[in-house]
């Protein structure tokens, strides 16, 4: 019973860092933009309560755009609509960010890994 109290524990501690971390961004930035909707992103932004936080989502896959986030309603757009780099993109397909970051910089100078928000 202990080691899943402690797990609840550190999951409603990584949801507070997050929240807290998004308002930082928020407070700093005039545009956050999420990278990727996978289904995990879904889950997380949802868990955390994340909204209207993030202005929209770029996502590769053309059949996603148009669309929202289930749940936070967060829109998701093509690539195509970001047109100045002077935003912050959180890339919510975190197991790909090096990539993402690498072949989108012309997307954003500021790029950051959504597991980065969570400390």
């Amino acid at each position: 019973f202990d080691t899943y109290k402690k797990f609840g524990e550190k999951v409603y501690e990584i949801r507070e860092n997050v929240r807290k971390n998004i308002q930082k961004l928020r407070k700093n930035n005039k545009l956050i933009v999420g990278y990727g909707a996978p289904a995990k992103a879904t889950t997380a932004l949802n868990f955390y309560g994340i909204s209207d936080q993030i202005d929209f989502i770029v996502e590769d896959n053309s059949l996603k755009h148009n669309k929202f986030i289930p749940g936070v309603k967060i829109p998701i757009k093509s690539k195509k609509i970001v047109k100045n780099n002077n935003n912050t993109m959180v890339v919510l397909a975190w197991n790909f960010f090096k990539d993402i970051k690498k072949n989108n910089s012309n997307l954003s100078k500021n790029f950051i890994n959504k597991k980065e928000l969570e400390n």
